[in-house]
């Protein structure tokens, strides 16, 4: 995918977001699945799960993990994130020549980047549902929402039963709006909340992919996760797409920071002893 028409562009324009089809290949969502199988395999070991199976580890065993370690599951997620396959995944999507033109600019040497994640969604999981919200009131990059976009990619089967993306098409033209902020609790996400008053202007729909779909969100546009109601884990990436050259641009602070992992049989050869 690396090129986009003057309809799509308008409908992006219109609608607040745009999803094409078949716009990653499988192959590369293959690959990455398959890295998610093996590390999911090599902490479920380390608490006594012997499994071998991809399609089992991805979604049997990795609720499990989540119900009974939470830790360790925690520990996948940033584990996965962290990785060199993924970031080579999401660094190399060849999106750069459609983002530009969504973002206001012909140079994709004008192109900033923030925020890359893979989501793990396990059914029933309400603690990491992000709430009605704009990505803008997370993201500070670009003021205007229209120099700033997030692509959203369906590494399988996305739709209202698994919790897919809720989003409210035209809500974009209300611009930034103050949001209601929940700080983070223990194991459960931070929430920046549209107001009610807002939502309730704009028709509500529910994204429905398949793997290798691509929707392309502008910043302003109000969304939410929806939830997982279903048996199986729901996997997607995401990364942000910022407008350097603007003069609203605003580059985030890169920082390192580290958790302290104690999970159940964790070995001792795993700590540095002084």
């Amino acid at each position: 995918m690396s090129q986009i028409n003057t309809e799509l562009i308008s409908r992006y324009e219109k609608n607040g977001y745009l999803v094409i089809k078949n716009g990653i290949l499988n192959e590369k969502i293959d690959q990455l699945t398959d890295f998610i199988a093996h590390v999911i395999k090599i902490e479920a070991s380390r608490l006594g799960i012997i499994e071998t199976d991809n399609e089992k580890l991805v979604n049997q065993v990795m609720i499990q993990v989540k119900k009974n370690n939470p830790i360790s599951a925690s520990w996948i997620y940033e584990t996965i994130n962290n990785s060199n396959v993924f970031k080579k995944f999401i660094y190399n999507l060849e999106l750069e020549s459609i983002v530009s033109k969504l973002i206001d600019t012909d140079d994709v040497n004008n192109i900033g980047t923030v925020s890359p994640a893979l989501r793990i969604d396990i059914p029933h999981d309400e603690k990491n549902i992000r709430d009605w919200h704009q990505d803008g009131s997370y993201f500070l990059d670009n003021v205007n929402g229209n120099n700033s976009l997030v692509v959203w990619i369906s590494l399988g089967t996305s739709n209202k039963e698994n919790g897919g993306v809720i989003i409210c098409p035209k809500s974009h033209l209300e611009k930034k709006l103050k949001s209601d902020y929940k700080k983070q609790e223990s194991l459960k996400s931070e929430q920046h909340v549209a107001p009610q008053s807002i939502i309730e202007k704009y028709d509500q729909i529910h994204l429905t992919t398949t793997k290798g779909d691509v929707a392309f969100i502008q910043m302003d546009t109000i969304h939410k996760s929806g939830y997982n109601s279903s048996n199986v884990v729901r996997y997607t990436a995401q990364i942000r797409f910022t407008n350097i050259v603007k003069n609203d641009y605003n580059p985030p602070i890169q920082s390192v920071k580290y958790k302290n992992y104690l999970r159940p049989l964790q070995l001792s050869t795993d700590i540095i002893k002084k």
